[in-house]
């Protein structure tokens, strides 16, 4: 039978195991490669994101730029400060035109 210690942890947080020192080593580094693979995958996403500028914006959402402000005080739509401009995420507009939230 096998157990995820994990999923144990997560479910009885307060539950007392004993385990291997062999064991606590292998959760050890599937915790750190895990961590690693997430921090990869978020750097690989954020170089991937493209910005646009309000008008580009605009443009893109059919929309004036008094909207991109209401959008704004709504928090459907906020934007990134990108040397110190306004820019909107590219994957946050998609979002929004498919009712994402």
């Amino acid at each position: 039978m096998s157990i995820n210690v994990l999923e144990l942890i997560k479910d009885c947080p307060k539950f007392n195991i004993t385990v291997s020192a062999e064991d606590l080593t292998n959760m050890v580094y599937y915790c750190i490669a895990e961590t690693k693979r997430q921090i990869e995958q978020t750097l690989s996403d954020s170089k991937n994101e493209t910005y646009l500028t309000r008008k580009e914006t605009a443009k893109l959402l059919d929309c004036d730029l008094s909207s991109l402000w209401r959008y704004k005080q709504n928090k459907l739509l906020v934007p990134s400060k990108v040397g110190g401009k306004n820019k909107y995420k590219r994957s946050e507009i998609m979002n929004l035109l498919e009712g994402v939230k």
